[in-house]
């Protein structure tokens, strides 16, 4: 929509050279050849920018401009004057003109920047009114949220207390009355530490008061009530400081908890001990757990061995993110998947120009994991050019970049990674025996999931969790059947293997419980190899001799059949398709 212009003069001449220079400027012009007929047209198009001659007959310009300003104070009028009129325009922007033009029909620039200005001043002038009712809206909403709030504070079951620099309580709310002893005897504007001649510091309130005095945090400091006389009570307090923008101390919320009926279901989730990804409460990963928490103080290079799918990279995650370079970069290297050359560069990055495609000078991983750490993922697969480049940044922190002789230092924590018996292969030659004892300055040996099997049970519910949350679907864990199975199982693909069996029952079962028809064939095969009949043959031994015997003697009953050949039922129709068996 055209931003519109009323212009009042009863000169026609100007009227109409002003009116058809503003309407090539792009404005909608309204012309009125005098007061009486001005006002009317104001009321009926509502202008933008009223333009308007002082001196004219009947209405005079003087009129209008006060009856206008009345009506509305923010639309921007320009007065326009002859020169040595200049009484005339103190007294219009006395009432209430925005600005003033002298009248020229030579120069009609200065009028256009006068109206531009005009518009501007207008576009301001609704902004400020548009952030004027926000302003409102806001502080109304504010005004029914701190009603909210306040019915919040008293409605919540947890205790919530705020004190003052000083140590005066502000405010409280009732469950601090009931949850807490001393709460009963709070008083608004006393001090907290009057409450009591003397509070202990491992209580709620004196903990308040540590915060206070080291305008430090307390979080999560779990505390046995020492003021309950009847049971003992367990209280989760959190205390923070509260700071003004000078970062000055202006107070302290405190909110407790009581987590006493919390102590049987956190001793049943403290038997379930799961470290960061890492779930398993064996004793050979509470080995491996506490191993981790003594790495993560120190900045050592670390070896972790164990076999394919066993973990390898969860345990590199909890190493970093643990340890004093967690707020660092973590780059990750998988030294199999790349050739020699490919993997130089990817490590140590590249000049422009040091090869055939290397149009741009790029960073290796090495160079940006500087300040974190990084992971060479299957380091026993790297060749010997690399090993020795490898050796030299274990050694010296420093390498240069493919085509460049520039030495750059850097700072990371290496964290490797294997599933190759590494000793085996500086025995045979392959492997740098310097490289191999610089890598293995700490060393985590994972095992696999077949020496841990009580932790299955664990890793099922976790699994059955993460895939029913992700394909949205209510599996709450395994049949007895199934639950059998896998722990029989030897597992060749460890944790890996046992996750995408998960995955593919959660996939096939429509909820509830995954069932053995749900599980992959390897499965199916193994619990029917294991089954009853000829237990002693594996289902890729069965021949069609085996499937016609059983046939007959099951009567064409395939589900008994399958229990005499002691394979799953899935295993006996995939014969009977393979051997073309008529029924």
């Amino acid at each position: 929509m055209k931003k519109s212009i009323l212009y009042i003069d009863d000169d026609r001449m100007s009227r109409q050279v002003i009116g058809t220079y503003l309407e090539d400027l792009g404005y909608a012009v309204f012309l009125a050849e005098s007061g009486e007929k001005g006002l009317e047209y104001f009321h009926d198009n509502n202008p933008d920018v009223l333009l308007l001659d002082l001196r004219m007959p009947g209405m005079h310009g003087f009129e209008v401009l006060k009856r206008i300003r009345k009506q509305d104070s923010e639309i921007p009028i320009l007065v326009i004057s002859g020169i040595g009129e200049m009484k005339d325009v103190i007294r219009a922007l006395r009432l209430g003109a925005t600005n003033y033009v002298i009248k020229s029909l030579e120069d009609l620039g200065v009028l256009e920047k006068a109206v531009k200005a005009a518009f501007d001043n207008l576009d301001l002038v609704r902004e400020k009114r548009l952030y004027q009712e926000q302003l409102t809206l806001t502080l109304e909403e504010k005004e029914r949220y701190q009603k909210q709030l306040e019915s919040i504070f008293n409605s919540i079951p947890d205790g919530l207390i705020t004190i003052d620099a000083r140590g005066c309580v502000l405010d409280y709310n009732q469950a601090m009355e009931s949850l807490c002893p001393l709460g009963r005897k709070l008083k608004l504007n006393h001090p907290i530490a009057g409450q009591e001649a003397k509070i202990p510091e491992d209580c709620c309130f004196g903990i308040l008061e540590q915060c206070r005095m080291k305008n430090r945090q307390v979080l999560n400091r779990r505390i046995e009530c020492s003021y309950s006389k009847t049971d003992q009570k367990v209280i989760l307090v959190t205390a923070s400081p509260l700071r003004n923008k000078n970062d000055q101390l202006t107070g302290v919320t405190m909110i407790i908890k009581d987590i006493t009926r919390e102590q049987e279901l956190e001793e049943q989730i403290q038997n379930r001990r799961r470290f960061k990804n890492i779930v398993g409460k064996s004793h050979k990963m509470q080995r491996i757990y506490t191993l981790i928490r003594q790495l993560s103080t120190v900045d050592s290079t670390v070896l972790i061995l164990g076999e394919s799918g066993t973990g390898k990279e969860n345990v590199m995650d909890a190493l970093h993110y643990t340890g004093i370079r967690a707020s660092g970069p973590l780059c990750k290297v998988n030294c199999s998947a790349l050739s020699e050359d490919l993997l130089d560069s990817e490590l140590f990055g590249h000049v422009k120009g040091a090869f055939t495609g290397a149009h741009k000078d790029k960073i290796g991983r090495f160079e940006a994991s500087h300040g974190g750490s990084i992971f060479l993922d299957e380091i026993g697969e790297i060749s010997h050019r690399i090993q020795l480049k490898l050796l030299r940044v274990l050694e010296n922190k420093s390498f240069e970049r493919v085509g460049s002789s520039q030495t750059i230092k850097v700072d990371c924590r290496i964290i490797s990674a294997t599933n190759v018996d590494l000793a085996q292969k500086v025995k045979e030659g392959t492997f740098r025996e310097d490289l191999y004892y610089r890598l293995k300055v700490l060393t985590i040996s994972l095992p696999p999931l077949r020496e841990r099997k009580e932790d299955i049970p664990l890793l099922v519910d976790h699994f059955c969790r993460h895939f029913s949350q992700e394909f949205q679907k209510e599996v709450f864990g395994v049949s007895n059947a199934v639950m059998n199975v896998l722990m029989r199982y030897d597992w060749p693909g460890n944790i890996r293997e046992l996750k995408h069996t998960l995955e593919h029952g959660c996939l096939l079962s429509p909820g509830g419980l995954i069932k053995m028809d749900h599980l992959p064939l390897e499965l199916l095969d193994f619990s029917g190899s294991h089954g009853l009949g000829l237990g002693t043959k594996k289902p890729r031994e069965l021949t069609r001799e085996h499937i016609e015997q059983a046939l007959t003697q099951a009567e064409g009953n395939k589900s008994k059949a399958a229990q005499i050949l002691g394979c799953h039922r899935k295993t006996l129709y995939r014969k009977i398709d393979q051997f073309g068996l008529s029924l």
